[in-house]
């Protein structure tokens, strides 16, 4: 994964008092807990308990970033990794360019 290859620390499916997170960076001075919002999500009902979630996760100190996709493609995943490295570079966490050279 390019978040490895960047050497960022993260971990995945990170349990956090009320949800879960799909990626957890413990940035500074906010963690940052990453929400990826695929099909299930975008149900109204959904929606309203991933809202309920995700500000008690805020209230709790915690930076949130929720991105939707709609179909797993290399091209997704690359945007996904963007957006990521686009916020964590925003709270000031160092990334180093990757090998690959997406940054």
């Amino acid at each position: 994964m390019k978040l490895d290859e960047a050497q960022v620390r993260y971990t995945t499916q990170e349990a956090l008092a009320v949800t879960s997170a799909d990626f957890y960076f413990p940035a500074v001075p906010k963690p940052l807990a990453v929400f990826i919002d695929g099909y299930p999500h975008t149900k109204s009902n959904q929606q309203t308990k991933d809202e309920i979630f995700r500000t008690a996760v805020r209230l709790a100190g915690y930076k949130t970033l929720e991105l939707p996709y709609k179909n797993p493609s290399m091209r997704t995943l690359d945007s996904l990794y963007r957006a990521i490295v686009d916020e964590l570079r925003s709270l000031g966490y160092p990334i180093p360019p990757t090998k690959s050279g997406l940054e």
